[in-house]
């Protein structure tokens, strides 16, 4: 969702974009958890475990992302063009006639 407002495209956004998530994630989960008495260890902890998982996640993202993205976009469907009965096809650059369902 973020990465339509950045204009370069940068092969390490989603780094720290996973970074960033997974801290902001267990931080709010740490908030979530002391607001319902529920949180049994130390702030100091929580920030501490938070950033090795953000770092760990940040490892893990170069080796994973890829081929996840890749098996992602070969499953998803054609997106339709618009107001024409067509659909472009992304990933083949054509255009594909559909025929139009006339039922509701």
């Amino acid at each position: 969702m973020l990465r339509q407002y950045v204009v370069s495209p940068s092969p390490v956004f989603p780094v720290f974009l996973v970074a960033g998530g997974t801290f902001g994630g267990i931080l709010f989960y740490g908030v979530v958890a002391f607001l319902l008495g529920q949180l049994d260890v130390s702030t100091l902890y929580l920030i501490r475990v938070a950033a090795l998982s953000a770092v760990y996640n940040a490892i893990l993202t170069p080796l994973l992302f890829p081929s996840c993205a890749g098996w992602s976009w070969a499953r998803a469907p054609a997106r339709s063009s618009g107001g024409d009965a067509s659909v472009t096809d992304l990933r083949a650059g054509t255009r594909l006639k559909v025929l139009a369902d006339s039922s509701p």
